[in-house]
């Protein structure tokens, strides 16, 4: 095997090796709003306001959806979101690194060809 595609595979198995178990991967934007509830004699009339926080998604057509999380699942969600972050990036090298195995390969195929061609001739 050619030692430039020996390398590349090398690196695609340690990137696959990279990849986050995919049963806690969410796709989404964590993030908190603080809220004013509207009654005049809560702390919030005056001050910061009541924390809130969210995941939303949007999809396709750009409809998007937004959840309301407890400070505990927030915290887990924003560790899938940080894994499917991850994923994306490990993916979209694996996929590159496969672009450069077809080329390679496929040069391997165009020159075995020439070599089978002039033995021919």
């Amino acid at each position: 095997m050619n030692n430039k595609l020996e390398k590349i595979i090398k690196e695609r198995n340690k990137l696959l090796n990279q990849l986050p178990d995919f049963d806690n991967i969410l796709r989404g934007t964590a993030f908190e709003r603080f809220l004013k509830c509207g009654n005049k004699n809560c702390h919030c009339s005056t001050g910061k306001g009541h924390q809130a926080f969210y995941v939303g998604v949007t999809h396709a057509k750009a409809k998007t959806e937004q959840i309301t999380l407890p400070e505990s699942l927030f915290i887990e969600a924003k560790k899938q979101i940080a894994s499917y972050d991850l994923s994306i990036r490990i993916l979209n090298e694996i996929s590159n690194l496969n672009r450069q195995i077809l080329r390679i390969k496929r040069d391997e195929i165009k020159q075995s060809k020439r070599d089978d061609n002039a033995k021919r001739n």
